[in-house]
Formats: structure tokens, sequence, C-alpha cells
């Protein structure tokens, strides 16, 4: 499957929700000030955003498909992929 940039301009949105002990596919979807507590989030490696979204220090990432063969790759290549030692709210740059 391929992805494209003008993809991540027609990205269906969600604002403003909260999520508890949910496990959410963030392919596919632009979340903007959402919050994430006790989630699973699975990442598959298609266009998504995460804009001024919490997430919380107990939810946990999957990263599946295309997005687990990058890592795979950046790992094979030396780098150092780990999960951040705290989670901090992600802001848009």
């Amino acid at each position: 499957m391929s992805w494209h940039a003008a993809d991540f301009l027609s990205l269906p949105e969600v604002k403003d929700k909260a999520y508890h002990k949910k496990e959410i596919v963030l392919d596919g979807t632009s979340y903007q000030q959402c919050t994430f507590n006790e989630c699973r989030l699975v990442f598959r490696g298609g266009p998504t955003r995460l804009s001024s979204c919490y997430i919380g220090p107990n939810c946990a990432w999957q990263f599946e498909d295309a997005a687990a063969f990058v890592l795979q790759l950046l790992q094979e290549a030396g780098w150092q992929v780990n999960p951040p030692a705290q989670t901090i709210p992600l802001r848009n740059q």
C-alpha cells in the first residue's frame, strides 16, 4: 500500500476526545487535543497525526506492518530505538 503527502490533508479528524483503556489504531486519522490513558496505541505506518494530544504514562505502543519493519531496520542499522522514559504531551511545532 502506498501513501502520499496529500493523504495527510484529507485525514478524518477527531478533536477533544478522551480515550481510556481502549485499543486505538492510529493510522488513517488525525487526532487533535485528544487524551489517551491506559490505551494500546497501534501504529502500522500509514498517515496519522497527533496534534497537541496527551499520551498517559500507562499507554502501550504497538508497531505493526510497515512501522514494525522500519523499527527493525533502524535497530539493525545501529539506532537505539527505545520508548520514552516518560510520556509528555505532543505539541505541534
